[in-house]
């Protein structure tokens, strides 16, 4: 076999400066982001807006070279999450207020996929911070345990225990929500 000389990228290299980059990059800008998006939308769901970004900025992260372009990115991006957040939020309010003056039954739109998307997301909301951040990055961002554990600054096992927690409190209340619509 081959060894390749020390001054050889490999892939593997490349991701583990990525993965440093991105670590970095979440300490630093991960909670003033989501103040400002808190802010911005005037609800709690700026963390995950903020989350969905760093997803973004891994897909990304080759495109950019200086760290300045990556936090420059990742505020751009968080503004224009907000923005399109706002927008989804005022075409929710007009859906819903059309279907209150057809007088429809609240249980024909409880079960429609937007309603169980909105029960996860305030479910994954009553999580104990770590857990919602770690599910957020596992689930929506597409993260590994691994890179996740990396991100996190905490040993994949932890990543693994609190993911095992925060599935079975969401698998629960889900349940428990179904049942009492009576869709279980």
């Amino acid at each position: 076999m081959i060894e390749q000389p020390e001054c050889v990228v490999t892939p593997i290299k490349i991701r583990a400066v990525h993965s440093k980059t991105l670590a970095y990059l979440y300490t630093k800008y991960h909670d003033k982001l989501t103040r400002n998006a808190v802010r911005r939308i005037g609800s709690v769901y700026g963390e995950d807006l903020v989350s969905e970004t760093f997803l973004q900025l891994t897909r990304d992260v080759d495109s950019m070279t200086s760290l300045e372009e990556k936090a420059n990115f990742l505020c751009k991006a968080t503004r224009d999450n907000c923005s399109s957040f706002m927008k989804e939020q005022k075409r929710l309010r007009q859906f819903h207020k059309s279907y209150r003056e057809q007088e429809v039954e609240a249980d024909a739109f409880l079960t429609d996929d937007l309603s169980l998307s909105l029960l996860l997301r305030n479910l994954i909301n009553q999580l104990p911070t770590q857990r919602r951040k770690i599910i957020t990055l596992l689930f929506y961002s597409g993260l590994s345990s691994n890179e996740t554990a990396i991100v996190m600054n905490l040993s994949r096992q932890t990543v693994l225990n609190q993911k095992a927690k925060a599935l079975l409190f969401l698998r629960g209340r889900c349940n428990a929500y179904l049942k009492a619509i009576g869709h279980w």
